[in-house]
């Protein structure tokens, strides 16, 4: 069960602006880890929206040049 101050892994991509599947790519390369429930479900914290946004918002960038 997710608590309330979890976010979940489609809320945070759509902050980030990046599909699900990028984050958890990211994830899995340990660029962007996700915590993880008891149930090891994937959940961001908005301290990680705000330690990570700078380095998504990079990368995007490179993607387009």
């Amino acid at each position: 069960m997710y608590g309330n101050n979890q976010i979940k892994v489609g809320k945070f991509a759509e902050m980030c602006g990046i599909s699900v599947i990028t984050l958890q790519k990211l994830d899995r390369e340990n660029i962007v880890p996700a915590r993880r429930t008891e149930t090891n479900r994937r959940y961001y914290l908005y301290e990680d929206y705000e330690k990570y946004i700078d380095l998504i918002t990079k990368r995007k960038l490179q993607r387009h040049h």
